[in-house]
């Protein structure tokens, strides 16, 4: 299928590491840090680390469907810089509190996350976390596309993010029960059928916003 072809193509760009590469770097601690732990455990993006070490050991030849959806999660930036034509693309993360982003990343530059790597401390700055309420549900997404002195932007807010999350998959098991997306692994943003997504996200307590 042309989809898991240009998804393996582009998992292929994204990579700058051999499995042999790869997986010396995940034996240090260093790799340990990278992404979330949901359970305390191993971080998300070394448990990634460790399949990308199996699909590049497997061989093109025995790749499966699971196999193209991992590599759609792995490559989703690059993917979106070329769907979009454009040199890059950004992901930022921040909170409702300026003073709770600062602090954040202030926190991270210093090394505290990395004092924090052993399961006693993990569990005694979750513990610490759990009884400090910042902000509320709100959350927003802002999309901006910049070309030259050209500049367009667009931006979401809602509340429940973990609610509108599984609205934005609903609709895309809908579309593709429906038969209005082609076969094979895709991102989001390279299936024309969904660019109104936001507009009927909007029907659903979402509201859309001009920014520029």
């Amino acid at each position: 299928m042309s989809g898991d072809r240009d998804v393996a193509a582009e998992f292929g760009e994204a990579l700058n590491m051999t499995a042999k590469e790869l997986e010396r770097w995940l034996s240090t601690e260093e790799s340990k840090e990278v992404g979330q732990k949901p359970d305390g455990g191993e971080s998300t993006g070394h448990a990634s680390g460790r399949e990308i070490v199996r699909l590049l050991r497997k061989g093109k030849s025995s790749w499966t469907g699971q196999d193209f959806e991992h590599m759609a999660k792995v490559s989703d930036q690059h993917s979106l810089r070329r769907t979009l034509g454009g040199p890059a693309v950004v992901t930022r993360v921040c909170f409702d509190s300026a003073f709770s982003t600062g602090l954040l990343f202030g926190l991270r530059r210093i090394g505290v996350f990395r004092a924090a790597r052993s399961p006693a401390a993990r569990r005694l700055v979750a513990a610490a976390l759990s009884r400090v309420h910042i902000g509320s549900d709100g959350f927003a997404v802002r999309a901006d596309a910049v070309n030259g002195e050209r500049h367009a932007a667009l931006a979401l807010t809602g509340n429940s993010q973990s609610r509108v999350t599984a609205l934005v998959a609903a609709y895309v098991v809908r579309a593709v029960v429906g038969g209005a997306l082609p076969a094979g692994v895709h991102h989001i943003d390279q299936l024309p059928p969904l660019a109104g997504l936001p507009e009927e996200l909007a029907g659903n307590g979402v509201r859309l916003h001009d920014v520029l």
